[in-house]
């Protein structure tokens, strides 16, 4: 796992730390059905989707998320391929109906980019959107609805909820708010 020692500053180490697959993909907690088992196929990676980021970091995570996750290229085969159904035992919550091959060799999910199982990667589009300049720390709801604009994965939602919980300006702002509306105490002069 990148502990934010290969030069990431701070908000990305810390990125790192709050998403860490062990704790978000156990089995008898949270499948995220994209996630590689050993009894996986191996798929030809020889032909790859175009990147979708045009920012230094996250395009490299992209290449690194593809290199790393060889259930995203299976899912993408079976749609190219046609298949009519994703295989049971993956437990993913979507039809393969709704997957398609867009622009760029990229799978979809209505239209929507899929991003492969690889933690760094989802953490950092989570990170990325939550503390834009344009957002300002919108909260969860927000938070996934700017995500779902343009990207989706299986465990989006508890993805976008166990990042906000760990948050330190959001915390900042509930305890805030939670002194700006406890009710006044009662004084002890009449």
């Amino acid at each position: 796992m990148d502990s934010g020692t290969d030069g990431a500053g701070p908000r990305q180490a810390s990125a790192s730390r709050i998403l860490r697959p062990c704790d978000r993909y156990r089995h008898d907690d949270h499948d995220a059905g994209d996630q590689d088992r050993d009894n996986d196929d191996q798929v030809d990676k020889s032909d790859p989707p175009e990147n979708p980021f045009a920012d230094g970091r996250l395009k490299d995570l992209w290449d690194r998320g593809l290199e790393a996750n060889n259930r995203y290229w299976l899912i993408r085969q079976l749609v190219r391929d046609g298949e009519r159904q994703l295989p049971p035992q993956w437990g993913l919550p979507i039809s393969i109906t709704e997957c398609s091959i867009h622009e760029g060799k990229r799978l979809c999910w209505r239209g929507r980019i899929w991003l492969p199982f690889f933690e760094p990667l989802r953490a950092q589009v989570i990170q990325e959107t939550h503390e834009s300049s344009l957002s300002g720390h919108p909260g969860r709801d927000l938070t996934k609805m700017l995500i779902s604009r343009r990207f989706t994965w299986p465990g989006l939602s508890q993805d976008v909820r166990k990042f906000l919980r760990n948050c330190d300006v959001c915390g900042r702002n509930d305890d805030m708010e939670r002194e700006t509306t406890r009710p006044a105490e009662a004084s002890p002069y009449p």
